[in-house]
């Protein structure tokens, strides 16, 4: 029997967050790939919460690395800010290119 996408996911509730729920019920998993016995996902989480969460990266990779019929497993931890500003020298070089054009 192949593995799949839930069961996968379902495996992953077991992993718990000290401040409440699970990895896959606080919607941390994303990119969740699996080829064969080969699984891939990303966990992106709040980015104040990013450093503290590697523990939790590497109990999920291990949880899933542990299950039948999985060869390998990778987890990527990604902490992203909810609504990032642009990029000051970004926006300088836009203004300037306007500027040139007009």
């Amino acid at each position: 029997m192949s593995l799949t996408n839930d069961q996968i996911l379902e495996a992953l509730r077991r992993i718990t967050l000290p401040d409440g729920g699970d990895i896959v019920s606080r919607d941390f998993v994303r990119a969740l790939n699996v080829d064969g016995g080969a699984v891939r996902f990303v966990l992106e989480v709040p980015a104040e919460k990013g450093p503290a969460m590697e523990p939790v990266r590497a109990a999920a990779e291990k949880l899933v690395a542990g299950l039948e019929g999985v060869t390998s497993a990778t987890a990527i931890l990604t902490a992203h800010v909810a609504n990032p500003k642009s990029a000051p020298e970004f926006e300088n070089r836009r203004s300037s290119q306007a500027a040139s054009r007009a």
